[in-house]
Order: C-alpha cells, then structure tokens, then sequence
C-alpha cells in the first residue's frame, strides 16, 4: 500500500516483502520521491494495508502473514516510531488458514477495523484516547468468503464488506457509540469484488 502523509510531504510505503514501513520524502514541485526512513515490522509479519488516526499522529499498520497490528505514532519530520507491536487480529484458537487484509479508523477515532480473510470476519477494536493502543472489542462474521476489502459509507453510518469469493458485498450498520457491526440486511451480487471506494 501507498500513502500520503497528512501534510502532503511524505509517502509512506508497506512493503510485504522487506518487512517494513519505508518513509519517503515528496517533491510536489517535480513529482519526485526520496527515501527518508524505514521503519521494520517483526520478521515475517507481512505489512499490508495502512490507516491514518484522524488527529494525524497515529498509523495503524496491519500485517498480512502474522495477522496482527502494529500502533506507531507519527513525527512531522518522517520518523515512524512503534508504540504498540502485534495486536492479534483472529480469535484465539482460530486453526485455520487466514491473511490480514484491509484497516479503517472510524471518523471519530474511536474505532479500528481488521478484515480476516480466511476466518472472514471484521475484528472491531477500541482506541485508547491516551495512548492510541488497541484493545479488542469482537469479531463480526462478513456473510461471505474471503473480505479482501471493505469501506465506510460518505455518511460513516454503514460498512460495505467486499466478500471475494463468494462475489458479494454486504453492508452493516455501524454503532457509532459501541463500534459494533450489524447486518443491515443489503447484499448485492458482483464478480470477486476487491475494492470499494466512493465517488
């Protein structure tokens, strides 16, 4: 994944691969990328998909092969330091095969969301508003196979879950005050759908 920095002057990178989160420094002038700093995930944790805290101090990352997120709080001049390693994001006792795959902070900053794919659910987090760590709330089953992706609504009022594998989406009505997640009864058929986003 790529993403802007709230500033406009840095481009962070997760690379699966390397292990790491690489901060890049941006020219808007020439369109140019300079590497500032990289910050390493624990080996074979995989990072895959980033989210921004809404006060622009904190970057939830999370980790595709280890299923886990990682809290860093985020300096202005491009350092990313960790505060909290390894927020498992499966149930305990979970046997099977499963891979991290999408993060999203509410509006609010209150509430952090994981997909699961493989155990296809969303895990539902709390933020602590002193620190920003994450303590985990439950799981919701996404009523399909394999969430490869999933989105508020414009209004943060509801969650569209891209199911891949089963070649649905299906929405919840999201409790602005709990955090939780309940079916709001929509679903709508579309080939291995990956990715949604709001014009």
């Amino acid at each position: 994944m790529v993403s802007v920095d709230p500033t406009g002057n840095f481009v962070l990178v997760n690379d699966l691969g390397l292990d790491a989160t690489i901060v890049y420094s941006f020219d808007s002038a020439v369109g140019r990328l300079t590497e500032a700093n990289r910050t390493a995930a624990p080996a074979g944790s995989g990072p895959r998909h980033l989210a921004w805290h809404p006060n622009g101090r904190i970057v939830y990352s999370i980790n595709e092969l280890s299923n886990t997120i990682n809290t860093y709080s985020w300096n202005p001049s491009g350092l990313l330091l960790a505060s909290q390693l390894n927020v498992p994001t499966l149930p305990a006792g979970f046997k099977g095969n499963s891979g991290a795959g999408e993060i999203l902070v509410d509006a609010a900053g209150k509430f952090v969301y994981a997909s699961n794919r493989g155990n296809d659910n969303i895990a539902i987090y709390s933020i602590d508003p002193g620190n920003a760590h994450l303590s985990i709330i439950g799981w919701v089953h996404t009523q399909g196979r394999t969430p490869r992706h999933f989105n508020f609504d414009p209004t943060g009022n509801f969650i569209h879950v891209a199911n891949q594998d089963s070649a649905n989406i299906v929405t919840f009505k999201v409790d602005k005050a709990t955090g939780m997640l309940t079916p709001a009864g929509l679903y709508a058929s579309t080939p291995a759908p990956a990715c949604i986003q709001f014009a």
